[in-house]
C-alpha cells in the first residue's frame, strides 16, 4: 500500500469516525425523531453529499451508531464470570446484569439506544430491519450471561426447569426496556415517587433474580 493511498484511508476512518461520533451525541441530544442528516453533516462540517458517501440514510448511520454503542458496553465491563469460582451461578447471573445495566460509565449508551427503540418502532420498522438489528447483535454477542445461567442450573442455585438461552433473552429484554422507559419517559413515571424512579431498573433486577431462583 503506497503512502499516498494509507493518507487517504487514514483520512476516511478518521472522517468516519467522527461522523459516528457526531451523530451519537446530536442522535442522544436531541433525539432520532428530531436530527437529521443535514444536521449532522452541519455539525461536522462537510457537505451533505459527502455524509452521503458513508451512509446513505438516517437508517444506515443510526444502525453503524447502534453497532458503536453496543461495543462499548462490552468494552467498559470488567465482569469475568471465570474469576470468582467461588460464587454461585446466581450471584454471578446478577452481577452480570448490574454489570451491563447498571454502569454509569456507558449511562450516554443507554440513552442513545432507548431513542433508538423509541423511533425504530411500529410503522417506523423499515423493510430489512429486523435482518441487520440481528447481524449488529450477533456481532456483539455477550455470551457472559448465559454462561452464568448455566452454571447455576448446573450448581442447583437456578432453577432446573429454565432455559439459559431463552432466560438470558428475557432478562435482557426486560431490562433493556425498562430502562428505555426509564430514560425516555421519567417525567411520566407517575407511578411512582420522584425518590424511586432511579431505583426501577436496581429494584427490576431483583425481582427478576428472585424469579429464577429455585423454591423451598
Amino acid at each position: 500500500m503506497s503512502d499516498r493511498v494509507k493518507k487517504t484511508y487514514k483520512k476516511t476512518e478518521l472522517t468516519r469516525e467522527r461522523i459516528l461520533e457526531t451523530a451519537e451525541r446530536l442522535f442522544t441530544e436531541r433525539g432520532l425523531f428530531e436530527t437529521t442528516m443535514i444536521d449532522v453533516a452541519e455539525n461536522i462540517g462537510i457537505g451533505r453529499t459527502s455524509l452521503y458517501r458513508y451512509y446513505p440514510d438516517k437508517l444506515s448511520l443510526s444502525l453503524a451508531v447502534f453497532e458503536s454503542v453496543i461495543g462499548e458496553i462490552r468494552r467498559n465491563s470488567s465482569f469475568n464470570p471465570a474469576a470468582d469460582t467461588k460464587k454461585s451461578g446466581l450471584q454471578l447471573t446478577e452481577e452480570c446484569l448490574r454489570d451491563t445495566w447498571l454502569n454509569p460509565a456507558v449511562s450516554y449508551c443507554y440513552r442513545f439506544i432507548a431513542e433508538f427503540d423509541a423511533f425504530y418502532s411500529g410503522s417506523r420498522i423499515p423493510r430489512g430491519f429486523a435482518a441487520e438489528l440481528e447481524r449488529v447483535l450477533k456481532a456483539n454477542a455477550n455470551t457472559h450471561l448465559k454462561e452464568c445461567l448455566e452454571k447455576g442450573i448446573g450448581d442447583g442455585s437456578v432453577r432446573s426447569d429454565l432455559n439459559a438461552a431463552l432466560v438470558a433473552s428475557t432478562l435482557s429484554i426486560s431490562l433493556r426496556n425498562m430502562i428505555g422507559q426509564v430514560i425516555a419517559r421519567k417525567e411520566l413515571l407517575v407511578q411512582t415517587t420522584e425518590e424511586n424512579k432511579d431505583k426501577l431498573v436496581d429494584s427490576l433486577i431483583k425481582l427478576l433474580v428472585d424469579g429464577i431462583s429455585p423454591r423451598p
